[in-house]
């Protein structure tokens, strides 16, 4: 059991293992190929896991960059000491390309709007593509990529570093997709060309792409989900070996023994078989734990996987501990991780709720406590969630 400041308070904490985060970059570089660039997806708070955290040990392994969702998120890691180059996904203003200039950061290239106001604004920006091959979320549709190129190749200040695109299904058995919109990134690539532009970075390889498609020579590969232990789809096998980096715990707040046909919870809805003890844990849906297991998950007590019973709550939740625990108050409760020989991975987690561990993940509460852990032991620990 890893000790903790603050554990007797009996509030849930989140632990994440680095000795695994190291674990899975070293698998993804492996699948990838040891030459291939390594652009790391580190948004939203690193999936959950805390962004400088997770950032420093990529520093540490020498990836070629890292990705992130908004211009706010790459302010942070740079006020945190990160100095890898940054990649913005999302949208950025042209106000802000001079801050992204100046510290490194790359800037995505989603919209022609966006286009045309920096080629007014007249600033210099570090630039990537997003082209548009079928995700139809962001990024500069097949149409739009002959005035995209002419604008760009008019516009000094706008140096065009890298482009990509999304790939929206390649974790889909037998799909067609990846084919189809590799064909049509293939064609982007050529249309710009002709305007004389060759972007030297290239990328397009997701987790579930790295994984089960080839990577073209000097193409970078983007792997989000899977440096944080988790498969792209949770119902499926991937080959790559990848070790969970989060764990999700608590402490037993209370055991009381219950008659038969006691309602457990808000609205009743499970009602005790027979005469058993209900343990109550400080893990609820505040934490992360989705509301979904109800009645439907399970934690483990020393070594032991126990039912949740009733509905989960704010701060608390409900297991049947059976007629004659050993379990006692302040015992160490494990929602997502290992305890003894058993373990609960946030792909169980998501299966049982009926989502994926992006959602999971994500989902981890901001404020709940967490831990980090290397060689056995902490290396930092945070009241909250680090961006």
């Amino acid at each position: 059991m890893v000790k903790r400041a603050g554990a007797g308070s009996g509030s849930a904490w989140i632990e994440v293992s680095l000795d695994n985060l190291i674990h899975n970059i070293r698998e993804i570089r492996r699948q990838a190929g040891a030459e291939t660039g390594l652009i790391a997806v580190v948004k939203d708070c690193g999936y959950g896991c805390g962004a400088v955290p997770v950032a420093r040990i990529l520093e540490e392994e020498q990836a070629t960059m890292l990705a992130v969702a908004r211009l706010e998120e790459a302010y942070h890691l740079r006020q945190s000491g990160i100095s890898i180059p940054i990649l913005v996904i999302g949208e950025v203003a042209e106000e802000e390309l001079t801050w992204a200039w100046d510290n490194n950061v790359r800037v995505t290239l989603n919209s022609l709007t966006d286009l045309k106001a920096w080629v007014r604004d007249d600033r210099h920006a570090r630039i990537h593509l997003n082209i548009d091959t079928g995700m139809s979320r962001m990024g500069i549709s097949l149409v739009e990529v002959p005035e995209a190129a002419t604008l760009l190749a008019s516009s000094p200040n706008l140096h065009v570093e890298g482009a990509y695109t999304h790939y929206a299904g390649a974790d889909l058995p037998a799909t067609d997709t990846v084919a189809r919109q590799t064909s049509l990134f293939a064609q982007a690539l050529e249309t710009l060309a002709h305007k004389g532009l060759r972007p030297p970075w290239l990328h397009y390889s997701n987790t579930a792409a790295l994984d089960r498609y080839p990577i073209p020579r000097g193409y970078l590969v983007r792997p989000g989900i899977g440096l944080y232990g988790c498969r792209p789809d949770p119902s499926q096998e991937f080959a790559m070996d990848v070790r969970p980096v989060v764990s999700l715990k608590g402490r037993v707040a209370k055991v009381r023994r219950l008659a038969g046909a006691t309602p457990v919870s808000y609205g009743g809805t499970y009602l005790t078989r027979r005469e058993t003890c209900i343990a109550t844990v400080t893990i609820g849906y505040a934490h992360g734990l989705p509301r979904l297991l109800s009645n439907r998950g399970c934690m483990l007590v020393r070594g032991h996987r126990y039912p949740i019973v009733g509905n989960v709550t704010m701060d608390y939740t409900m297991l049947d501990v059976g007629d004659f625990p050993q379990i006692e108050r302040g015992d160490e409760v494990v929602a997502i991780g290992e305890q003894g020989n058993e373990r609960i991975e946030v792909d169980e987690v998501a299966r049982r709720a009926n989502t994926i561990g992006y959602e999971i993940l994500c989902g981890l509460g901001t404020r709940t406590g967490r831990v980090y852990l290397r060689d056995g032991n902490i290396r930092h620990e945070f009241s909250g969630v680090q961006y």
